[in-house]
């Protein structure tokens, strides 16, 4: 039953329309380069005549890592040549994602397609031994900081977002000092 579930059928062009005679073309000739430039594998860019099924695994992966930082992992407009894609936990607010993801994820967008996944079940499988896709620090706990200024009739701060910045910046009810080693 698909009802539960979504199929992705294909990343490339579903068809192409004919040479005007009104037939329709189901196939791409060899050494053509057709696709979103975004999302083509290194070697479609390149206009290679051995594209394989690794290419839609390297789109998917694409998708993926959008999916989680979203942006696309270069400035440029399709993936560079023989160069991988940085670290998403190199980005500002995902220094916490999983290793075991981002192993996963790098290695469906890996410049060169013999590093790559080299089957939908590889893939599969290796995304599905991810527990988390975000580590946990350790030795980190909540710290409930009270906020006022000793005025006659004051209380701490009710500001449910305030209370939240504060605990995630407090390391000490003293000082702020050192907080900003987690991102």
């Amino acid at each position: 039953n698909t009802s539960d579930y979504v199929k992705i059928l294909d990343f490339g062009l579903a068809k192409l329309l004919g040479s005007g005679s009104g037939e329709q073309n189901h196939r791409t000739s060899s050494g053509s380069v057709l696709g979103t430039p975004h999302f083509m594998a290194p070697e479609q860019c390149e206009g290679k005549a051995n594209v394989d099924g690794r290419a839609d695994l390297y789109a998917l992966g694409l998708t993926l890592y959008e999916a989680l930082t979203a942006r696309y992992p270069w400035e440029t407009s399709e993936p560079p040549v023989n160069r991988p894609a940085p670290d998403p936990r190199e980005l500002s607010g995902f220094s916490d994602l999983a290793p075991d993801l981002v192993t996963v994820l790098l290695k469906s967008i890996a410049p060169r397609r013999a590093e790559r996944f080299g089957s939908a079940m590889e893939f599969g499988v290796a995304l599905r031994q991810v527990r988390h896709a975000r580590r946990r620090v350790l030795g980190m706990a909540p710290v409930n900081v009270a906020m006022n200024s000793g005025g006659p009739g004051e209380t701490s701060n009710s500001n449910p977002f305030v209370s939240h910045l504060i605990t995630l910046y407090s390391q000490s009810r003293r000082s702020n000092a050192g907080t900003r080693g987690m991102d």
